[in-house]
């Protein structure tokens, strides 16, 4: 009985000593690059957590949205951005990661902000929609961005949908051009490309340029490539009419929005206080970047990609946001 007691105690206390332990070991969180727009966000977080833990613990790192999810998960680093559709990926082995990178261990702390798909096209174009490009198997002249990209990934999993690929459009006669993302809105400018894809922000600046310099419209997902892309753990999303130059109504379409996430082992109350300082701190965080503006708490533990951590539930459910 004795006995029994006694390692009741030193359970205890291991359970207790291990929980200090980590909460002073460092707890990294990569964002993307250091000169890109989600290693401030990450920066932001982490300064707020030292203020609310009242010492440095907390680091931002640079990453990047598909190799933080497999960085986290090998316990590289402790949290990290990405995509939703990058954890559903991750979880099921899927591209962009391979069969033995597969792993469940990742879990969700709340949705940060929406990314739209978006796909602008020269408006003289004979089709409205992907699946008419397809029906009518036109020569395009697209940039689909480079592989590894969200917005190449996103658009290869659209025309999988519909049965073709990239090099379907080659064999058309049209002409999938890799260039740098710095070109993009020249080379549409200069009629060079007739077709262009990103996973961005709206209005995104870029794409705004783009119908300054031609007229242009938006092209528009079919509902059988919706429900596809949904699989893989993207929202079904809006552009409302307005937000580009000449776009007269509202354009359906996909996204995978910017989750913040962390590994399974990460303690409760540091993830419940990574929900607090986000949730908390919107208006700070929207200075950081102003995708912040359309952060709700009441639906930031919706549509993560994985299962939100049990420590972010506690807070979404002691504010009364999650039922």
């Amino acid at each position: 009985m004795k006995s029994s007691k006694l390692l009741m105690v030193i359970l205890i206390f291991s359970l207790i000593f291990s929980q200090i332990s980590f909460a002073q070991e460092e707890i990294t969180i990569a964002g993307g690059s250091v000169g890109g727009s989600w290693f401030p966000i990450v920066n932001a977080i982490s300064d707020l957590l030292n203020q609310e833990f009242g010492k440095n613990i907390f680091f931002a790192k640079p990453g990047g949205g598909s190799s933080n999810p497999l960085l986290v998960s090998q316990g590289k680093i402790s949290a990290g951005m990405s995509y939703s559709s990058f954890l559903v990926a991750l979880e099921r082995g899927e591209d962009p990661y391979t069969i033995e990178q597969k792993n469940d261990n990742l879990r969700s702390v709340a949705l940060l902000f929406p990314m739209y798909y978006h796909i602008i096209a020269a408006k003289e174009l004979p089709f409205d929609s992907l699946g008419e490009l397809v029906e009518k198997k036109y020569p395009v002249r697209i940039f689909p961005t480079d592989v590894g990209h969200a917005e190449n990934w996103i658009t290869v999993k659209a025309l999988a949908a519909l049965g073709v690929t990239l090099d379907d459009i080659n064999k058309w006669g049209g002409q999938v051009k890799y260039i740098s993302s710095t070109e993009e809105a020249s080379e549409y400018k200069d009629k060079h490309i007739n077709m262009a894809v990103t996973h961005n922000v709206i209005p995104f600046a870029t794409f705004i340029d783009m119908f300054m310099s031609r007229e242009s419209k938006l092209i528009e997902l079919d509902e059988k490539v919706i429900e596809a892309l949904k699989d893989y753990g993207m929202q079904e999303l809006i552009i409302p009419a307005g937000t580009y130059k000449g776009q007269d109504k509202d354009i359906k379409t996909v996204g995978m929005p910017a989750v913040l996430f962390v590994r399974d082992d990460i303690p409760d109350d540091i993830v419940y206080a990574m929900a607090k300082v986000i949730c908390e701190n919107t208006e700070y965080l929207s200075s950081i970047n102003k995708s912040f503006k359309s952060f709700n708490p009441e639906t930031a533990w919706k549509d993560l990609g994985a299962r939100l951590h049990p420590g972010a539930e506690k807070y979404f459910k002691e504010k009364g946001y999650m039922n």
